[in-house]
């Protein structure tokens, strides 16, 4: 394990946390509109766990969203229904830890001094950041 692999680690934890934030987040907290990856039609990891845990009928509005961006107004807040139904949002945020966890295993070798300690809080600061 080294430098450039807790790198890896945190940049994954970072974006799943961000990709949970685009649905969870406020505008005002997040200083960006939510749902942008929604509109976009990003596939996420929120919603391949959404799509995977949903019902048929879940399954049936993701494909009408993501398949050719056919949205329609409220479409946003029902995807975030269906993320919050299916858990996937958590389950997201379940597998960012397991690359915080991993990060931190990457600096276990080095020994404590401040540049570790700042690491750890970076660490610490992704999984409980609302923006």
């Amino acid at each position: 394990r080294s430098i450039k692999d807790f790198g890896f680690y945190l940049g994954v934890a970072f974006q799943l946390t961000d990709d949970v934030l685009d649905y969870s987040s406020s505008k005002e907290a997040l200083g960006k509109s939510i749902g942008d990856d929604f509109a976009e039609g990003k596939v996420t990891l929120p919603i391949i766990f959404a799509y995977q845990n949903g019902s048929q009928d879940h399954k049936d509005f993701i494909k009408k969203c993501f398949s050719d961006l056919s949205q329609d107004e409220g479409d946003l807040a029902h995807m975030v229904s269906i993320l919050n139904e299916t858990g996937a949002l958590s389950l997201s945020l379940e597998k960012a830890k397991t690359y915080v966890d991993q990060a931190r295993i990457c600096l276990e070798r080095f020994p404590q001094f401040p540049t570790r300690s700042a690491l750890v809080e970076v660490l610490d600061f992704v999984m409980i950041r609302d923006f």
